[in-house]
């Protein structure tokens, strides 16, 4: 599991084969939630289509993503 630059792991939430999800904080201090992709090709292309969907329908009934690393699985 690839731990992203600038996130400090807190407490994990969900952990499934396709990916783990933490309770973290950011170097603004931020507590965010930080969810992990499996190291799968197949999971990372999934991943990746989830979040391009979540940017798209942005309205205050889904989570804002501020941070994607494509090439991390996060």
């Amino acid at each position: 599991m690839a731990i992203p630059d600038g996130y400090d792991l807190r407490e994990r939430i969900s952990k499934t084969p396709l990916a783990q999800v933490w309770t973290s904080q950011n170097t603004s201090s931020q507590v965010v939630v930080l969810k992990i992709a499996a190291d799968v090709p197949q999971v990372q292309k999934r991943f990746e289509r989830e979040l391009l969907a979540m940017v798209a329908n942005a309205n205050r009934h889904v989570m804002p993503v501020l941070d994607y690393d494509a090439s991390r699985g996060w």
